[in-house]
């Protein structure tokens, strides 16, 4: 059983996709057995206050990790509709966007969440100054897009 991040998982599935589209010997079954081999580690989210049913659902949503453009812990994902995101986080919404734009917020676990078209991102602060200042530019950006 091999160990990898969530990070690490998506790199994984990408070039075992690659191989199983140029690879003729490379089967559906050889490509399953090597997804199933894999133990993915949650997010490790210990630097943040968060209620465990949200972790829960923080490490169910989101698939990868990066740090945003202010150097804050930012988490992808992709959602059929950000309805259930929005819940089961027990987020808030904000201002919506154009068209399939939104975001919604958690003052309470320091949560700021964007939805386009599918696309999902969760960015998590542990300074309220800094996740104040942050959810006043989207409300700002959003009010500029309506």
């Amino acid at each position: 059983m091999k160990i990898m991040t969530k990070n690490e998982y998506q790199a994984y599935l990408k070039e075992c996709a690659n191989r199983w589209y140029t690879d003729k010997s490379y089967t559906k079954e050889k490509f399953d057995a090597d997804l199933d081999s894999v133990e993915i580690l949650d997010f490790d989210l210990s630097n943040f206050k968060l209620d465990p049913e949200i972790e829960k659902w923080i490490n169910i949503l989101f698939k990868e990790e990066d740090i945003d453009r202010n150097g804050n812990l930012m988490l992808r994902g992709f959602s059929r509709g950000e309805m259930i995101d929005v819940e089961k986080l027990k987020l808030h919404y904000g201002e919506y966007g154009r068209s399939l734009s939104l975001w919604a917020y958690s003052d309470e676990e320091m949560l700021l969440y964007t939805y386009c078209e599918g696309d999902t991102t969760l960015t998590l602060f542990n300074n309220p100054e800094i996740y104040k200042k942050n959810k006043h530019e989207m409300l700002e950006w959003y009010k500029e897009c309506t």
